[in-house]
């Protein structure tokens, strides 16, 4: 009975705002609110007895608890509305005969007959049942309704989804049949090339039959300045001087790759001193270092052992961008990204985000679900691989205030001091000079700071398909204006971005000059457009699945 001490009142407040979530997100009433809140405490404290303090923190383990339960209450609700009286295990056999049409009905273009005789060739049943069995029931459900002469309208109608998105997840069929190889000839998981224009017509420094690599950072600054993404992308200018903050997460990010990937605090750690060379010189590089080595120092003891298992990290992908009416593919532009990582956990594959911030609360949660990168990224991870994306999991570290003590200079103490005197009715003081904090002490006191839990958090977001047609039309829809911004030379400022969160966009001086060479040579240098996409060739080499 003791354990029921984890129910803490921080707990309830997840437990609330995990039901907050599902009732926006996932469509429960707003008159289960109770009864979830109760399915979730009730999954906490069956699993209490199971709970060791030496694999994992609370927190830890209560999200894990929650995660879990989430996922199967979202299963549940699912399987009411869509699934039909066919149950798991039925499905689970592979009907007479449909092996013999199941490439057909993935292909609903064509109306040609790729029966096979099942029975002749034992490989290919084996291969058939094999891939039959990966399917979700709701795929299966699918292929038999197809395979049995119902059209996708009917189908699309009866479970309430539109057609395009029907097409999408049979589109994803006919890629986890390819890939367990009994897919037709004519049909591929790799997105055709696009046919080249009769012209070879230039517009500025771009081909038109070539394809312009595009990333979702290009796009955003597209939407939220037209110059500044002129500046960056176009004219390939970057200030010389990087913002700290990036520079930080930057540097986090490695350290994580290195220790999720190798298991090594040592190595992790000789890595961040590796990066920051120049500590005993800048001081903001310094501060970097001390921070990045405690909290990363920190977070290898909190998560010492993980629920999942890692299948890629900083895993590159490229993917056409279709026009949502047609369908078509661009033929100027695909999106290409790279995610921090792909895992797996109880049969379900995640993306793996890292979060850096200063203030986690309430507020910076909820703005996760904003995240729309995330959201394209694992929607192209499903096409290019032929895997499901359930979600993602937010590895969110805190970045503490804590600033090293400079100490204080021979005058500091004297002026000190005599104010002490004059204050002192005996006309003595004891005080001393305060003396700099070495880096030992401040590294000490920074993971005093970082052995409190709270630091650290793991936010569960999953994905729903309505969530992939919508941003795909927004994709699409910047990708025309930016054709027409470019043909009209009309990348115009936006002045309520010029000082956007408090702080100074980082090309102000440039649009201020009016783009004036001197300001370019004095504060700006040119690198490549997607600095981010770049892998070494060792880690370019090896497959993802």
């Amino acid at each position: 009975m003791q354990m029921s001490t984890i129910i803490t009142s921080a707990v309830q407040d997840r437990i609330r705002f995990t039901v907050r979530q599902m009732i926006s997100q996932y469509g429960f009433p707003q008159s289960d609110r109770d009864d979830l809140a109760s399915e979730l405490t009730l999954a906490i404290l069956q699993a209490e007895p199971n709970y060791d303090a030496e694999r994992s923190k609370p927190a830890t383990f209560i999200a894990m608890i929650l995660r879990h339960q989430v996922l199967t209450l979202i299963r549940r609700r699912k399987s009411q509305v869509r699934v039909d009286p066919l149950d798991d295990e039925c499905m689970l056999d592979v009907p007479v005969g449909i092996e013999g049409t199941i490439s057909g009905i993935c292909d609903t273009s064509s109306g040609t007959d790729n029966s096979f005789n099942a029975t002749g060739n034992a490989d290919i049943r084996f291969d058939f049942e094999n891939a039959w069995s990966q399917l979700t029931p709701f795929h299966r459900q699918v292929c038999l309704q197809l395979w049995q002469g119902e059209t996708i309208q009917t189908i699309s109608q009866k479970y309430g989804i539109s057609r395009t998105s029907l097409y999408r997840q049979l589109d994803g069929i006919r890629i986890h049949l390819a890939n367990a190889g009994i897919a037709p000839a004519h049909t591929t998981a790799v997105t055709p090339l696009p046919r080249s224009r009769k012209k070879d017509r230039k517009k500025g420094s771009l081909t038109m039959t070539e394809i312009k690599t595009s990333t979702y950072s290009m796009w955003q600054t597209f939407r939220n300045c037209r110059k500044a993404c002129e500046w960056r992308y176009i004219q390939e200018l970057v200030p010389l001087t990087t913002a700290h903050a990036l520079t930080f997460g930057s540097l986090v990010h490695a350290g994580l790759q290195h220790w999720h990937q190798h298991g090594d605090l040592d190595g992790m750690l000789a890595l961040i001193d590796q990066q920051c060379l120049r500590r005993t010189q800048d001081a903001d590089v310094n501060h970097n270092w001390q921070l990045a080595r405690a909290m990363l120092t920190e977070y290898s003891q909190c998560y010492a052992t993980e629920a999942f298992r890692v299948v890629a990290l900083e895993s590159p992908f490229s993917m056409a961008i279709h026009n949502p009416e047609t369908g078509k593919a661009s033929r100027t532009f695909q999106l290409s990204g790279k995610v921090d990582g792909i895992v797996e956990e109880d049969g379900q594959y995640f993306l793996l985000e890292h979060k850096t911030t200063s203030v986690l609360d309430g507020s910076y949660l909820e703005r996760l679900w904003l995240d729309m990168q995330i959201i394209l990224y694992s929607h192209a991870l499903e096409r290019i691989h032929g895997i499901h994306i359930a979600g993602v999991i937010y590895n969110v570290l805190c970045k503490t205030r804590l600033r090293q003590g400079s100490g204080e200079t021979e005058a500091e103490f004297a002026v000190r001091r005599a104010e002490l005197l004059a204050k002192s009715k005996t006309g003595k003081s004891s005080a001393q000079r305060k003396m700099p904090e070495s880096d030992v002490e401040f590294q000490q006191r920074l993971q005093a700071k970082y052995a409190d839990p709270t630091m650290f958090h793991r936010e569960v977001i999953l994905f729903t398909p309505d969530q992939y047609a919508e941003l795909e039309a927004e994709l699409w829809e910047l990708t025309q204006q930016y054709l027409y911004a470019r043909r009209r030379n009309a990348f115009y400022r936006n002045t309520s971005q010029c000082f956007a969160y408090g702080r100074q966009c980082a090309y102000y001086p440039l649009c201020r000059a009016n783009g004036a060479q001197h300001v370019i040579d004095t504060l700006y240098e040119r690198r490549p457009s997607h600095e981010e996409l770049l892998v070494p060739e060792a880690e370019a080499a090896t497959p993802v699945f």
